[in-house]
């Protein structure tokens, strides 16, 4: 007996769940897919989730629901080799740090109560494919077969997807991560959200990148990220390298002095980024299916509920084939320069003496405080988030102080900004072929 939808999700997180609940509020029958139990917990993930992400469940009236389970973050502290500036979050523009159980939770019960049939310990073992284009999915639940037919099948099934690989989905823009990862969950000290600790945001750039992230239950998510031929290192015994090198970081050895570690340390040193081609002929990928950043400015939540928006725009406007290439094609233009900062603040070739001197005077300027933070907002382009007279400054400020480094470190920071920019410029004359214009996209 074959089930009938309009739409089937293979994947039930952040961008699946979204997708489903959009959908169905607007009439469509969906199939919720996933082979996990409900309400069960994604381990790699720094779960931030960005304003722009926050926009997303607002649409959906699940913000009150999240405010009452995660804190809302007060301040952002950056420490960029060594140069440290707090961000106060605007009223309403905060940070979040859910856990995926908890979020994802919050999305499946929505997408449930919206109508959604959620198939929650259900595997997807193939796709079904007719005259060339895939119409539905062949399922495991609990020992027995079903098959969904679909309009259109929707991959959410993360950075290591069974629909990507079964659709054959090219890679592009794609590299392997420079670093590992190791993390735990710790109960926060004595007095945490009082002067004593002015900051719920943590993250500091130094050869390892650090973090403290305030998430719900009461906890801190704090971890490492050294290179990956150290964080191989590490495996042999990885729960005393990870607090050995924890305890270097002043600031993270003072929490931990007076906190008391409440999970198992986790880690993860295999990673991989990409764009994937996100549609064809009746299928379409979003979320980390589509596109993985590295995880280094915790962007990858906020992305994939952007990317279940627009592709539910995209779905009530009328499916075609043409109308899906243009959710691809501005998927891209949106989400590149993200997957480049990314890749920067992870780069471990990154310039140190120049992101110092570039950090020392944001710190002294609340308008460029708040100019850098509106790029985690969404709010502007990350290459334009500190301006070009600041860089020069900056560059100005090292070579007066004897740091000639400085200069050669500035030629190598202008030309990576040239080609990002040249990436983009051909990611909109893509978007604009299929649009019928020559005018850049905004």
């Amino acid at each position: 007996m074959v089930e009938e939808y309009d739409v089937a999700i293979v994947g039930a997180r952040c961008a699946g769940a979204t997708l489903a609940t959009y959908l169905s509020r607007a009439g469509a029958k969906v199939a919720l897919i996933d082979a996990l139990p409900r309400h069960s917990d994604a381990v790699v993930s720094t779960h931030t989730l960005h304003p722009a992400g926050i926009d997303v469940l607002d649409e959906l009236g699940l913000r009150p629901a999240l405010e009452k389970g995660a804190p809302a973050w007060k301040v952002f502290r950056f420490d960029m080799e060594g140069s440290v500036v707090d961000i106060p979050m605007p009223s309403g523009r905060e940070e979040y740090c859910p856990r995926r159980y908890f979020v994802d939770g919050l999305l499946q019960d929505a997408a449930e109560s919206a109508g959604a049939d959620f198939y929650d310990r259900t595997r997807v073992e193939d796709l079904v494919v007719r005259d060339g284009r895939v119409s539905g999915v062949k399922c495991l639940r609990q020992g027995s077969t079903l098959e969904m037919s679909a309009n259109l099948v929707v991959g959410a099934d993360g950075r290591n997807s069974l629909t990507a690989r079964l659709v054959g989905a090219d890679e592009y823009l794609a590299y392997n991560a420079p670093r590992g990862c190791y993390w735990a969950y710790w109960d926060p000290p004595p007095g945490w959200r009082t002067a004593a600790y002015p900051f719920q945001g943590y993250f500091s750039r130094r050869k390892t990148l650090r973090f403290i992230f305030e998430t719900n239950d009461n906890q801190l998510a704090i971890g490492a990220a050294p290179l990956l031929e150290q964080a191989r290192s590490w495996r042999a015994n990885h729960v005393e390298s990870y607090l050995a090198d924890l305890e270097s970081d002043s600031t993270v050895r003072e929490i931990l002095a007076a906190s008391t570690r409440a999970s198992e340390v986790r880690g993860t040193v295999s990673e991989r980024y990409f764009f994937r081609k996100a549609v064809g002929s009746g299928w379409a990928l979003i979320g980390d299916a589509g596109h993985h950043a590295d995880y280094s400015i915790g962007d990858g939540m906020t992305q994939a509920l952007q990317d279940a928006r627009e592709l539910a725009v995209t779905i009530q406007g009328g499916l075609s084939d043409s109308a899906l290439e243009r959710f691809w094609r501005e998927r891209d233009v949106r989400a590149l320069p993200y997957y480049r900062l990314a890749e920067q603040i992870a780069d471990p070739e990154s310039p140190v003496q120049l992101n110092r001197l570039i950090f020392a005077r944001i710190a002294t300027s609340p308008n460029l405080t708040r100019r850098f933070w509106r790029q985690f907002e969404h709010d502007i382009d990350p290459l334009d988030a500190v301006p070009f007279p600041t860089v020069l400054r900056s560059v100005l400020d090292g070579v007066i102080h004897g740091q000639l480094a400085v200069i050669g470190q500035f030629a190598r920071h202008g030309g990576r900004i040239r080609r990002i920019r040249h990436e983009a410029e051909d990611f909109r004359k893509r978007l604009n072929a299929m649009n019928g214009t020559t005018a850049v996209a905004a």
